[in-house]
């Protein structure tokens, strides 16, 4: 029996055993996805349970063969409205700017890339901007499954306030009319995927 895990792929948060057991624990979260610089990552060391992001670009990012073991991490970039510029090459694309949104979808169909929105983007939202927010959510959501794209919500914590608890994160999902079991389900075989054919860096 597969168990289903509550994931939260962006948090800016120093890693710690402690921190990422405080966050299963009260807050019911099992998966983190945090960067890492070239000295952080090495803490890892339990790996099942944490996502290494990286950002394009980077000049200390990991080439494809250079593993030895299992740290694996994924490319992660920001989407401004300029559906012209290259992300072939990444696994995760956070939205800043909804503008051309499906002509991005159209361009990178079938690229299996999650797309992924930060809840700490609305946190200063008016009832009429939240309103909207949640309707978008729903459309968004929708041509994610049409394109073949992962459709994902993070927290984007960058202090321990903004931590969002797996409670929370359904009851955003269901407001913006999403089954969160099925949400839950496709984010984390999506994320098994990327893991069997993604890139690992060696820590050893």
């Amino acid at each position: 029996m597969t168990i289903i895990k509550a994931i939260d792929l962006n948090i800016n948060l120093f890693y710690s055993e402690n921190l990422k057991n405080f966050l299963k624990n009260f807050f019911g979260i099992d998966v983190l996805g945090m960067r890492f610089d070239d000295d952080s990552f090495t803490a890892v060391t339990k790996k099942d349970n944490i996502v290494q992001r990286r950002n394009r670009g980077s000049p200390k990012s990991p080439k494809i063969g250079e593993s030895k073991n299992e740290g694996f991490f994924f490319i992660g970039s920001v989407f401004k409205g300029n559906a012209d510029e290259n992300f072939h090459n990444v696994d995760v694309l956070t939205i800043k700017n909804q503008s051309n949104i499906k002509s991005l979808l159209k361009k990178y169909n079938g690229k299996n890339i999650g797309i992924e929105f930060l809840v700490s983007d609305v946190k200063y939202c008016n009832n009429h901007e939240l309103g909207k927010w949640f309707y978008n959510m729903k459309w968004i959501y929708e041509m994610c499954k049409k394109y073949d794209f992962q459709f994902i919500l993070s927290s984007g914590a960058n202090m321990y306030c903004e931590l969002i608890s797996s409670k929370i994160f359904n009851t955003l999902l269901k407001k913006s009319d999403i089954d969160n079991k099925k949400y839950w389900s496709d984010l984390n075989i999506w994320l098994e995927r990327k893991k069997r054919a993604g890139i690992f860096y060696d820590t050893s």
